[in-house]
C-alpha cells in the first residue's frame, strides 16, 4: 500500500474531519515512489457529508469514525518546551490532554535539558566525542523512560501514538548534548520503527519556535527541522511543522518587536523569563495549535478532539474572591483576575437554546486573555452566536475559535466551521486576546 504524508507550514482553520479524511483519500491515490512513499502538501478540504467507506484512515490510526471510543494513549518525548508543568515553565505537553475526549491517556515523558540521544541514554551519553564528532555512549543502554515506552505488556500498543519533538538542546556543540545530522536523523528513525513495529502511529514535530524578532515579525530559529521532515518523508509518517505554526502564532499576537517585554503586555503572559519556555497560557496555544494540526492534516488522533478544551492555568493562591496570584519559578510575578462567570441563555430557532459563559482568564496592564464558553441547551443545536459587550475602553486584538463582527464595543461572534454543531449539553470555547481591561463584559447567546 501507499503511504502519504503531507506537511503543513502555516495554522489554518480547523477542518471538520470528515473533510480532512476526503482529502486523505486523494493522497493515497497519488503515484508512489521507489520506497512506496508519497510526500505531498496537503490538500484543501471541502464540506463534502458523504458517508466514509470504513478503512478511510487506515494507515493514520482511524479505520472508522467509530474508533474515536477505542481507548488509546499518546505517548510523549521531547524537551523542556513539551514537558509537564504546573507553573513557569510549562510545556505544551502540559496541556495537550484538556483537548482530546476521555479516551485518550498522555504519557508525558518529555524531560528538559535533553536532545534526542540524552533522552535515549540517559545517564549513559559520556562528554567525550568519537572520531565521528558523536558523544561517546557508554553502555549502549536505553534510559528507563525509552525502555518504559518498549515494555511488550505496559509500553506502547496498537493504536496508541508516539509523539517526537526534539531539536532544541541537539545543536549544543559540546556532549553530552550534541548530536550531528546524520545521528539525528538516524536515532528518530529508530524510534519511529520502534513505534511502527508494536502497531503504534509515531507523529513527528518540528521543534517549537523561540520568540526572536526581525524588527516587528517573529521569525524562525531551529535547527533539525528539515532533518525531522525527511524522516517523516522516508518513513511515510506524519509531521506537524510546529517550528512553523509557532511563528505564525507569534506574528498574529504581535509580539515582536517588544519580544523582551517579560513583565508586562502579551510577551510577558505568553513566555517566562527567558525566549523559550511557556507560561500556562502560552503552552495552551502551542498545544491548541498541535490540536488543530491534527485535524487539519487528517490525523486519526483527531477523531478523539474536545470540542471543549478545558482552560488550564498556573496552581495559585486566592488573595480576594476575584483576584489571585502567581509567582513564577523566576520570580516574576503575574496578576489572574478571573471575573465570576456570565451566563445567559436565549432561544433560537425550533425553540432551541444555548448558553454563554465569559471568564477573564489572565490579564496585565493594558491587556488581558478572555474564554467564552458556549453550551448547548437540552436540545442539539447546528450553530450559535454570541452577543458581547466589552467594557469602555476594551478592544479585540486576536480571536481564536470564533469570528467577529467587531473589535470593541457590542460585538456579534458566530462559531467556525468546526464548532457549530453541538449535541444537547455539549459545549465549545473561543477566546480572545484584548487590550484594555476585560473585567465586566457580558455576554448572550443565541442557538442556530
Amino acid at each position: 500500500m501507499t503511504r502519504a504524508t503531507c506537511v503543513r507550514g502555516a495554522a489554518p482553520a480547523l477542518l471538520a474531519l470528515v473533510a480532512a479524511s476526503l482529502a486523505i483519500v486523494g493522497l493515497t491515490a497519488s503515484p508512489a515512489t521507489a520506497s512506496g512513499t508519497t510526500t505531498t502538501d496537503c490538500p484543501p478540504a471541502t464540506s463534502s457529508s458523504a458517508g466514509l467507506p470504513s478503512g478511510i484512515m487506515d494507515g493514520l490510526g482511524v479505520s472508522t469514525l467509530a474508533a474515536a471510543t477505542t481507548p488509546v494513549t499518546v505517548w510523549m518525548a521531547g524537551d523542556s518546551t513539551m514537558q509537564n508543568g504546573t507553573n513557569c515553565p510549562v510545556g505544551w505537553g502540559a496541556q495537550l490532554r484538556s483537548y482530546f475526549t476521555g479516551s485518550v491517556t498522555v504519557n508525558n515523558s518529555a524531560v528538559g535539558g535533553r536532545s534526542i540521544q540524552t533522552w535515549l541514554y540517559d545517564p549513559n551519553v559520556t562528554s567525550t566525542k568519537n572520531a565521528a564528532g558523536e558523544c561517546v555512549i557508554n553502555p549502549a543502554t536505553y534510559s528507563t523512560r525509552w525502555q518504559a515506552m518498549l515494555n511488550s505488556s505496559t509500553g506502547m500498543k496498537a493504536g496508541d501514538y508516539l509523539f517526537v519533538q526534539f531539536g532544541i538542546n541537539d545543536g549544543s556543540s559540546t556532549c553530552p548534548r550534541h548530536v550531528g545530522s546524520a545521528r539525528f536523523k538516524e536515532l528518530l528513525g529508530m524510534m519511529v520503527t520502534a513505534a511502527l513495529d508494536r502497531g503504534a502511529h509515531p507523529v513527528l514535530v518540528t521543534p517549537v519556535a523561540a520568540i526572536t524578532c526581525s524588527g516587528s515579525t517573529a521569525v524562525g530559529n531551529r535547527g533539525f527541522v528539515t532533518e525531522t521532515k525527511a524522516v517523516a518523508a522516508s518513513r511515510g509518517v506524519p509531521v506537524i511543522d510546529l517550528n512553523a505554526l509557532s511563528v505564525q502564532l507569534y506574528n498574529s499576537l504581535k509580539l515582536c518587536p517588544n519580544n523582551s517585554d517579560y513583565t508586562s503586555g502579551a510577551v510577558g503572559a505568553f513566555f517566562c523569563n527567558d525566549h523559550t519556555h511557556f507560561e500556562a497560557a502560552g503552552a495552551r496555544q502551542i498545544a491548541g495549535l498541535v490540536a488543530s494540526a491534527l485535524r487539519d492534516q487528517g490525523i486519526g488522533l483527531a477523531a478523539y478532539l474536545n470540542t471543549d478544551p478545558v482552560t488550564t492555568t498556573s496552581p495559585t493562591s486566592t488573595t480576594s474572591p476575584t483576584t489571585t496570584t502567581s509567582t513564577t519559578t523566576t520570580s516574576r510575578t503575574t496578576t489572574t483576575t478571573t471575573q465570576p462567570p456570565t451566563t445567559t441563555t436565549s432561544s433560537g430557532s425550533g425553540g432551541r437554546t444555548c448558553t454563554a459563559s465569559y471568564t477573564v482568564a489572565s490579564s496585565w496592564p493594558g491587556g488581558f486573555v478572555a474564554d467564552v464558553k458556549v453550551t448547548a441547551g437540552s436540545s442539539a443545536i447546528t450553530g450559535w452566536r454570541v452577543t458581547m459587550t466589552l467594557p469602555s475602553g476594551a478592544a479585540i486584538s486576536n480571536m481564536w475559535n470564533g469570528i467577529t463582527s467587531g473589535t470593541s464595543g457590542t460585538v456579534t461572534v458566530n462559531n467556525q466551521n468546526y464548532n457549530g454543531s453541538l449535541g444537547a449539553g455539549q459545549a465549545t470555547s473561543f477566546g480572545f486576546q484584548g487590550t484594555g481591561s476585560g473585567s465586566g463584559a457580558t455576554v448572550s447567546c443565541t442557538a442556530g
